[in-house]
């Protein structure tokens, strides 16, 4: 078939009691153009509705999205690294993206973001969001923060093969070749830090894997 003409991308979303909030990401991401995706929702021991929720959207949408339920945490596992984990292990895609819960993507952010990663020989790119603020001092605070956590990780050396000590990443839009992803060892590798995503860039450039992160404020 035509769609099998374009890599399989798993898409990773999970949630703990995220509730009604939830339904803005999914609905943003089953709007994406991209012909060959499947979305799996990860409810990670959540104690409103939204594991419900995700049930909902697997029974409506069966040949794009499934539903998956941590019920428990093994020792020395962070939740999320966890949950991740689990979910990566149950999908088939040559490439994975992991979105955070919080995030509305367009439609068109996996499609030009993939294009970019195979067009170049890319294992893993990531983008910066834009963020979404409200009132008085959100505006003001919030690109502060973000340009006060770019100059401390040296983010913009994410980008330079040679220097492979200096990575980052942002886990609200991480699209990783699964091969790449598999051969560090996955989320299990980092399991207990806190900050995976930046973790997971790290290993992935010092393993000699080609690594990218850009500004994305079209596209999330």
């Amino acid at each position: 078939s035509q769609i099998a003409q374009f890599p399989s991308v798993s898409i990773l979303i999970p949630a703990k009691d995220e509730g009604e909030g939830l339904r803005k990401c999914l609905n943003s991401v089953l709007a994406t153009d991209y012909p060959n995706f499947r979305i799996i929702g990860i409810d990670d021991r959540s104690c409103d509705q939204t594991g419900p929720i995700l049930d909902e959207y697997a029974a409506r949408n069966p040949s794009r999205f499934s539903a998956l339920h941590i019920t428990d945490l093994p020792d020395g596992w962070l939740g999320k690294c966890n949950a991740l984990a689990t979910a990566a292990k149950t999908g088939e895609g040559e490439w994975i993206l992991f979105v955070d819960s919080d995030v509305k993507v367009e439609p068109d952010a996996l499609s030009a973001v993939l294009a970019l990663a195979i067009g170049r020989e890319y294992d893993a790119v990531s983008i910066m969001t834009r963020l979404e603020c409200h009132g008085f001092w959100e505006p003001l605070i919030l690109p502060l923060c973000a340009a006060s956590v770019g100059a401390m990780t040296l983010m913009s050396l994410t980008n330079v093969d040679n220097r492979r000590r200096f990575a980052f990443a942002n886990g609200q839009f991480f699209l990783i070749r699964r091969s790449a992803y598999e051969a560090i060892g996955g989320h299990g590798a980092v399991r207990d830090n806190i900050t995976e995503d930046v973790a997971l860039m790290r290993l992935l450039k010092s393993a000699d894997y080609r690594t990218r992160l850009f500004f994305g404020r079209d596209f999330a």
